[in-house]
Formats: C-alpha cells, structure tokens, sequence
C-alpha cells in the first residue's frame, strides 16, 4: 500500500489585504484568487481531520482551480503588476516536517513551491484510497475480508480491480512527476536569504525524495497487477512450491524488486543528507517526519528481501536442478534480510508461531491473519524446505556463502509522468497567449488527470 501521507493545513487570506493592484487591473482576479485559496484551506482541513465530505480527491481538485490562478499571480508580482503591501506571511501547518508549529513562508513563490507538493501529496492519497477501497485479500487489513478462493477468484476476474490499480498507478507516477517539477523548479527567491530553520518542504533534494517515493510505490503496485491473477494461490494455497503455471518470471519479479529497493534506499538517503543540523548546509532544515523514513527503510529493506527470495526461486527452479544450493543461499539471504525487518516481538511471534517446524504448526499459521513480513518469512521458509529436501535427497549440492552471491542490477517498468504547469488565466502571460490566438482553457495539468 503506497505511503499515506499527512496533509497540510493554511491560515486564511485575502489578497486584496496584502497585495496593492496600481492600475485596479486585477480587482476581479484578486477576489476569484481568495476564494479559490479558502477552497483549498477548507478541503485540506476536512481532509486532515477525516470529515465526512473530506477526501484526497477534494483535495485535488480544490488545488486544480487554484493553481492556475496563483501561479498567474506570481507572474503579476514579478512583472510588478501587483505590488506587495508590506512583507508577505503564509501560514502552513507542513505536511513533511517534523516541527508541530505552523510555519510562516515569507513569499508568493514559497507558496506556489508548497501548493505543488501538496498537490502531489494529495494524488497519491488519491491513489491509497482507491487501493484501500478494493480492500483485496492480500493485504494484511483485509487478509479476512474474503472468506474463500471462489471469493477471491471474483475479485481477480472484476475487471474494475484491475482498472482501479492501474489508475493508482496513474496517479503515483503523475504525484512523482509534480514533486520533480517542484523539485527542478524551486525559485532562488525561495532559498535566498533565508535564515535560522527552514522547512524541509522547501529543500529540493526532499522533494526529489517524496518523488522517488511516489515511484517505488508506483512500482511496488505495478507489481501487484502483475501478481493479480494469482491472488487466490498465494491467499489460500500453502506456502512454497510450485509456481502456478503461467507465472511471472522469477527472475524478472527479481529484477523489479532490487530497482524499488534502490529507489526507496535513495529516496532515504537523501532526506537524511538533507534534514536536520548539517554542517555543510548554509541554512538548517527541519527533519523529515520519523513515519515518511521507518517507511522507507522497511519498504527499501522488505523489497531486497522479496528480491533475494525470486532469486532463490529462479535458481531453484529454472536451472534443472543445478542451482539447488544456490537456492538455499538465496532462501537463507532473504529470511536473514527480512529479520532484520521488525523488532525481537514480531521475531519472537514468528518463532512462537514454530514456522517451518510442522505441517499443523504451518495450517495453524495460515488461519492467522498475518502481516507482508510474517507471510514472507513463511513463504520463504516452505522454499527453503523444499530445496533442502531435494539437496539431501538427490541434488548433493555445496551452498555457497551469502558473501560468493550476485545480485542483477535492478530493472525499472515505469517513469515519472512529466508535470506541464498550468496555462496563466490572468497577468502578462495571458495576455501575451491571448494576443497570439492560441489562449486555451488551461486549468492543472490539463489533459493529464482524469
């Protein structure tokens, strides 16, 4: 499930107060302006405190009415068609820094910077809820929801399920796409002069983080569409050996894990360069909320893990019997990794569980409704088991220490969807489109979001 992310929240204001119009030029637009903010404040706050009429999509589409228009509006500050009445102050309760305290951004620019992340944001909130609704039974909220494989059958033929991942997956690669533009296009007015703690939000290799996150979790849903038609085998049938038959390759499904691996890794990499005190910084950033980075960490660590797991299935499986004790290895590497997942209570539950010791143990296992890593160790366990077996049987094979094991490079399926700013519906740049007779309807990323 991609990562649900906090929302902002923003005082309110009128731009009439706080911005002088010379030529009363702008009378009109300053007041469609405000009230699209207000819509945007009132959609994020319902959103953020779960009211009823509150959701990702609200969001989203508040911030498509109100986008075009402020981005017109910096163009008139810049173009000094609009003036400032004194020194500007937009008051946000952050979405990504760990500071409790509203933040006060000191420009327009700051705030078109933190209305593109949290447009980004909302659109793969979007895309957890439409997931979360399918409420499928591989995921450990809903491990009982479907009470038999015929169930889960109709669920893997429902053509909407289908339809409704691939629209997450939209929505994921379109949010990395905004959070990249946000990242690439951050206005020096933003970073100039600023002084004492500056919010993480503002910090162009986080944003670039959040945008790799959004792709990993892109990723990660892609491969479960690839992995939808054989839904009911992994729900319901016993741990192990065999694949079904038209099965993804192992070695792809490999292939695809180390590439999310990689990228949740970056992704975590970089917010911990780029947070906090930091000596080579000219300015301190506020640290990225605990919640984004155990995220990361466990996802980062959980996709090498199922990575090292297809390894140990591809040499297990597709070699004819003669990469049995590279199988192990692979098996005994990826149970190692996903260890290193949780605390001593989920190894102690686990080892309580007596996974891999007995058949009744393993029948009494699968009735539980268990987590991704409990149902992983298990799963690997059973792979483990079965190559074992046939080694001491038949294959005779050494197995070769986790140190002698290479792993492929990882494989990438999908790419950010490029952000196209919004066409200006007032200022300089509208009327320049407008006296070439080629103006159009523009609104956020038109022709791009449903």
């Amino acid at each position: 499930m991609p990562f649900l992310y906090p929302y902002a929240t923003t005082a309110a204001l009128t731009y009439s107060s706080v911005l002088h119009d010379p030529r009363g030029a702008h009378t009109a637009a300053l007041a469609e302006t405000t009230a699209a903010r207000a819509r945007v404040a009132v959609s994020l706050a319902a959103a953020a405190k779960g009211d009823a009429g509150g959701s990702a999509l609200a969001v989203v589409e508040a911030i498509q009415v109100y986008l075009p228009l402020l981005s017109s509006l910096v163009a008139c500050l810049d173009a000094d068609e609009l003036l400032p009445k004194g020194d500007l102050a937009f008051t946000w309760h952050l979405p990504l820094s760990s500071r409790s305290a509203p933040a006060v951004l000191p420009s327009i620019h700051s705030e078109h910077l933190l209305l593109l992340l949290t447009y980004a944001l909302a659109l793969a909130n979007y895309a957890h809820a439409l997931l979360a609704a399918l409420a499928l039974p591989d995921d450990a909220a809903h491990a009982a929801a479907q009470p038999s494989a015929a169930a889960a059958q109709r669920a893997v033929d429902d053509p909407a399920v289908a339809a409704t991942i691939n629209r997450a997956v939209e929505l994921l690669v379109l949010a990395a796409g905004v959070a990249s533009y946000a990242a690439d296009h951050v206005p020096s007015a933003v970073s100039a002069g600023r002084k004492g703690t500056a919010p993480a939000e503002l910090e162009p290799e986080v944003l670039r983080a959040v945008s790799m996150t959004m792709l990993a979790d892109a990723h990660t849903v892609a491969i479960r569409k690839m992995l939808l038609p054989f839904l009911p085998h992994y729900v319901f049938a016993p741990a192990g050996p065999p694949l079904p038959a038209k099965h993804p390759s192992a070695s792809l499904l490999a292939k695809l894990q180390l590439h999310v691996a990689d990228t949740y890794n970056t992704a975590l990499s970089l917010v911990a360069a780029n947070t906090g005190a930091s000596a080579s910084a000219a300015a301190v950033h506020d640290a990225v909320r605990p919640e984004l980075c155990r995220y990361l960490r466990k996802e980062g660590l959980l996709a090498a893990s199922l990575a090292r797991k297809w390894m140990a299935v591809n040499a297990g499986e597709n070699t004819k019997g003669a990469g049995i004790g590279e199988a192990i290895a692979w098996a005994r590497d990826a149970r190692a990794s996903l260890g290193r997942l949780e605390d001593g209570r989920v190894r102690e539950k686990v080892k309580a569980f007596g996974i891999g010791k007995s058949h009744d143990k393993k029948k009494e296992v699968r009735r539980e409704r268990l987590g991704r890593v409990e149902r992983e160790l298990e799963d690997v366990d059973a792979w483990e088991a079965a190559y074992v077996k046939m080694n001491d049987a038949v294959s005779f094979q050494a197995i070769p220490p986790a140190a002698a094991l290479t792993l492929p490079p990882g494989r990438p399926i999908l790419s950010l969807k490029p952000f196209e700013p919004p066409t200006d519906k007032f200022g300089p740049a509208a009327r320049r489109a407008e006296a070439q007779g080629d103006k159009a309807e523009g609104y956020a990323g038109r022709g791009q979001y449903f």
